[in-house]
Parts: structure tokens; sequence; C-alpha cells
């Protein structure tokens, strides 16, 4: 008769190793969706600029080679779970939430990056956190956790060991899109992001300008600037595929 199987030993769950991030692919997160429009100034919705924006650069990386996904890729809100499950079941070297920013000041402009992180860091972080965590807090049926639970992640030596390495994706995004467009960099920030808080991955969150500056809304909403912005990111993400600070993090 068969030998019965040996009961395993009991043991603590492993964290998520870094070896399983795939080289090759990509996860692009178009912000808000469905009955969240997002910003909405100036006749124009964030939902639908940075869905676009999305698709493009999705349509450049594809081209190169790379293997991209997307969390929604029409006019649909995805759960803060369905943008986790996806991004968590690709195992990407990159993940970008792409959005549109808002401020009180119709002259506020340019390009900024968010990366995770305990506290807002940072010119406007604080707002931006709260106007991007509203529509998933709103929805107590896509987070069961609650800031503790964010802050433990964001201190995790788990996390710091991938911060580095979204630094350097964020720098690279800013620089990039603000070369190809002529927006202002506004530099890389750090906010707690809930749509950051269980990317291990390095993972970003891109506010690509400012809807509430009229000027600024009219570019955002040219296919043409939209266009720019792509080539922004995309190159941005490529050049973070061949950086330093990612061979550090897979080991080599």
């Amino acid at each position: 008769s068969p030998r019965p199987s040996p009961t395993p030993a009991l043991s603590p769950t492993p964290s998520p190793s870094f070896e399983v991030i795939n080289r090759n692919v990509v996860v692009l997160d178009p912000g808000h969706g469905g009955n969240d429009p997002g910003c909405v100034h100036n006749g124009y919705q964030e939902k639908t600029i940075v869905l676009e924006i999305a698709k493009r650069v999705r349509d450049i990386l594809r081209a190169r080679g790379y293997e991209v996904y997307m969390t929604r890729e029409d006019d649909t809100y995805p759960t803060l779970d369905d943008r986790y499950h996806l991004a968590n079941s690709k195992n990407p070297f990159a993940f970008v939430s792409i959005h549109c920013n808002a401020s009180p000041n119709p002259r506020a402009s340019g390009v900024e990056v968010f990366v995770g992180g305990t506290k807002p860091r940072g010119e406007g972080a604080l707002d931006v956190a709260q106007r991007e965590n509203a529509p998933f807090l709103a929805d107590q049926t896509t987070f069961s956790g609650n800031f503790e639970k964010l802050n433990s992640i964001y201190t995790s030596a788990y996390y710091l060991k991938s911060r580095e390495a979204s630094a350097k994706l964020g720098d690279l995004v800013v620089q990039r899109v603000a070369s190809q467009t002529g927006l202002t960099a506004r530099g890389v920030k750090e906010a707690p992001l809930v749509v950051l808080g269980h990317m291990f991955y390095p993972a970003c969150l891109v506010e690509v300008g400012f809807l509430s500056n009229p000027g600024e809304a009219k570019k955002l909403a040219s296919p043409s600037f939209q266009d720019r912005i792509a080539r922004g990111i995309a190159d941005a993400i490529e050049a973070f595929a061949k950086s330093p600070e990612l061979a550090k993090l897979l080991g080599g």
C-alpha cells in the first residue's frame, strides 16, 4: 500500500519574495472609474483622462516587448481588492497608478509622484492622500484594514527594502514626464496611500497635472499632450527596468 505522506512541520507563513517579480511585467492603474469620476474641474473628469493616458502607456510598452496589464480598460470602478488582486497575481517589476491633481490654487501646476509612507511628506501630500483614499475608505467592502495596518506595512522591513526602488521609479517618472511635456517637476513625495498599501514590489502614484488649473486642464484633455505624458511614463518605466536600484532589489 502507498506510504502515507508525512505531516508537514508547522512554520510561519513566509513573506513574499522579491524573486517572484517578473522583470518584463508592468501593471498600470488608471485611477477612479465608473461612479467615481475623481477630480472634476473645468469641464473635465479625471477618470476619463487617466484612462486615455494609461492606454497609451500600455500600447507603447507592449510595442517595446513588455507584458502590460491594466486594473481597468473601460469606465468601470475596480475596488481596492480588485486592484490588489490583479497586481499581486502578476508580480510586476513596476506598478504605476495614474491620476490627475487638484488644488484650491488655480495656478498650481506640474507633475508629481507619491510613494507609500506612514505620514504625508511634501507640499500638498496630505490633501492628495485624503482625496485619493476617500473612494476606497468609503467603500467598506474593499478595505477591511485601517491606518494602523497601513502603518505596519509602511514600517515593515519588507516594504522598506523596496522603498528605494519605488523612489527611483517615481523620480524617473517625474523627470521623464516633465522632459516630454514641459510641465514643472514637483518631485517625489510620500503619503499613506491605501492603493499602494499592499504593493510590495516597486510602486508609485503619479499625478500627471492639475485639472484645477484651466490651462493645464485643457492640455491634459488633448490627445497629443496625453501622448507626450504617456511617452514620459513609458520611458521612465523602461529606464527603471535597467536601473541599478531594481537590480539591487532583485539580487543582481
